[in-house]
C-alpha cells in the first residue's frame, strides 16, 4: 500500500497540468463543470465514512478525548523518566527521553502506561501482554494512576 502512496503525489501533479491544458484547449461552462462534479458528491456522500455520509460512525464524536486523558495520565510521571508503553502510546508520549514497548522491552527501572482499550496489532502477543500486564502488581510495581482507561505503574520498588 506505502509503495502506491509514492505514485499519488506526482499523478495528482500530472492530472492538474493536463487539465490546465486541456482548459486552453477548450472553454468549459461553469454548469458542465458542476454537473461533473455532482456524481462524485452523491458517491462520496453515499459511500463515505466522514460525516454527513450515510455510512459515517457518528459515535465517533461522542468519546471522550483519549489525548487529554493520556496528558493527565502521563503527569504523574516525571519528565526525564524513562516510559515503557504500549505501541500505540508511543507516539503521545515521544517528548520523553527514554520509551520502550510494552511488553517486549519491559524495563524494571522505567514507568509504564498501559491502554485498557488498546488495539492489539499483529506486532504485539496478546498473552505475552496480559501475562505482562498481570504481573505488573506483583512485581513491586504500584498503580500510581487509573482512570479507566489508561494506568500509569511505578517503576519496580519505587
Amino acid at each position: 500500500m506505502h509503495y502506491v502512496m509514492l505514485l499519488v503525489f506526482p499523478l495528482m501533479v500530472a492530472g492538474g497540468i493536463g487539465a490546465r491544458r486541456l482548459l486552453t484547449r477548450m472553454s468549459v461552462r461553469p454548469a458542465l463543470a458542476l454537473l461533473a462534479a455532482v456524481p462524485a458528491l452523491i458517491l462520496g456522500w453515499g459511500t463515505g465514512g466522514i460525516p454527513p455520509a450515510l455510512l459515517a460512525w457518528n459515535d465517533v464524536y461522542s468519546r471522550p478525548n483519549a489525548v487529554a486523558q493520556l496528558q493527565t495520565a502521563a503527569s504523574v510521571i516525571p519528565a526525564d523518566a524513562p516510559v515503557n508503553a504500549d505501541a500505540g502510546l508511543c507516539v503521545w508520549l515521544a517528548n520523553r527521553h527514554t520509551i520502550n514497548d510494552f511488553p517486549d522491552m519491559l524495563d524494571s527501572g522505567a514507568y509504564v502506561v498501559i491502554d485498557e482499550e488498546y488495539y492489539l496489532g499483529n506486532n504485539t502477543n496478546r498473552a505475552k501482554r496480559q501475562a505482562a500486564a498481570d504481573a505488573l502488581p506483583t512485581g513491586g510495581r504500584r498503580l500510581l494512576y487509573d482512570d479507566g482507561r489508561f494506568q500509569v505503574w511505578s517503576p519496580v520498588g519505587d
